[in-house]
C-alpha cells in the first residue's frame, strides 16, 4: 500500500488479495491563529484601533470567528465577528481566512484595558490568540489616582500654611521694629 500525499482529502485504494476496496479519507486540521499588530498600540480614550486575526492552515473549510473582550475587572464580553474574509485556498489544501475589528474606545466602554481575544471555532477544536488593549486618558480616577491626589493636596496645604506662617513671622518682626523706631 502507498502512502497518501500530504494533500488533506486522500482517496486511498486499499488492495488485499483480489479484493479492491475504495475509502474516502477527510483530514481535519485546526487553524493557527494570530492577531496583528501585536501587541496593540496604547489607546487614548476616543480613538479607534483596528486589529486583525489571521487564521490559517485549517481543514476542512468550515470556521467561526469571532472576538471578545476581558476588561480589566475580569468580566467577558462578547464584541462580534467583526469584518469576516472570504477564505483563501493554499497549496497545500488547507485554507486561511482573517477578521478585522474596529475598536472604538469611545463606543465599546472598554475603561482602562483589558484583554482582546480572537477566537476561532472549527471541527477541529477551538483555538484563542489573545493581546493587551491599554487605554490611557481614562475619564475616572482609579483608587490610585484619587490616593495620588489627595498626597498632592496635603504637601500644597502644607507649604501653604510654612509659606504663610513664613510671612506672618517676619511681618510681626518688621512691624515690631517699626514700634520701637517711632518710641
Amino acid at each position: 500500500m502507498r502512502a497518501p500525499k500530504a494533500t488533506k482529502e486522500h482517496n486511498v485504494i486499499l488492495s488485499v488479495t483480489s479484493k479492491t476496496v475504495t475509502l474516502d479519507l477527510e483530514i481535519v486540521e485546526p487553524p493557527s491563529l494570530s492577531i496583528y499588530p501585536s501587541p496593540l498600540p496604547f489607546a487614548v480614550q476616543g480613538q479607534t484601533l483596528t486589529a486583525q486575526c489571521e487564521a490559517s492552515g485549517f481543514a476542512p473549510l468550515s470556521l467561526e470567528l469571532s472576538w471578545e473582550f476581558k476588561g480589566i475587572n475580569g468580566q467577558s464580553r462578547p464584541l462580534g465577528s467583526g469584518s469576516v474574509t472570504g477564505h483563501r485556498q493554499a497549496w497545500d489544501g488547507t485554507y486561511s481566512q482573517s477578521s478585522r475589528l474596529e475598536l472604538d474606545t469611545t463606543k465599546l466602554d472598554l475603561g482602562r484595558g483589558g484583554e482582546v481575544t480572537c477566537v476561532a471555532v472549527h471541527l477541529g477544536g477551538t483555538r484563542q490568540a489573545s493581546v493587551t488593549l491599554n487605554v490611557i486618558g481614562f475619564s475616572t480616577p482609579s483608587i490610585e489616582d484619587s490616593m495620588a491626589m489627595v498626597g498632592v493636596a496635603l504637601v500644597l496645604y502644607g507649604l501653604i500654611k510654612f509659606v504663610s506662617w513664613t510671612f506672618t513671622s517676619s511681618g510681626s518682626d518688621v512691624a515690631g521694629q517699626q514700634e520701637k523706631k517711632d518710641k
